[in-house]
């Protein structure tokens, strides 16, 4: 099977709200979703959805062969500890921070050039709320049997 190779961006996006309210019979990989589904998402992280309509509008980011919009999210835990010159959306300076985040993972062919992953960053960082968002950017990462 042929290895191929795949650029990640992963954001991270802080949770707003009570993510117990997602559906626990929520059928994972089930063709097609409702617009409950992405909606129960922004319920608890609403800072996804201008995130996500980024993508949705991408040319190059988040295409695998003849998908686009290729993503996942998974909840996560970030702990940091902002500074004095820190502005930050939660928690307080000098004290130890611990938020619960939606960690969002898109991809991009080993093709797509870094300007366009960039031009993506640049667009999420605006929609971002944080002062300084986490954006993870990999290259070269390989995968098997891919759909391009």
């Amino acid at each position: 099977m042929p290895l191929a190779q795949l650029k990640t961006i992963t954001v991270y996006i802080p949770i707003k709200g009570d993510t117990s309210k997602l559906d626990p019979s929520f059928e994972v990989g089930r063709s097609g979703y409702q617009h409950s589904d992405l909606q129960a998402i922004y319920d608890f992280c609403p800072d996804l959805k201008p995130i996500y309509e980024i993508l949705l509008k991408e040319k190059e980011v988040g295409h695998m062969g003849d998908y686009a919009a290729v993503c996942n999210m998974a909840i996560t835990y970030e702990s940091y500890i902002p500074g004095d010159g820190s502005n930050p959306t939660a928690g307080n300076k000098n004290q130890p921070s611990l938020v619960k985040s939606l960690k969002f993972t898109t991809f991009a062919e080993e093709r797509v050039l870094d300007a366009s992953i960039e031009r993506f960053a640049k667009h999420v960082i605006n929609a971002h709320p944080w002062e300084h968002p986490v954006i993870e950017i990999y290259s070269g990462v390989k995968t098997l049997n891919p759909p391009f």
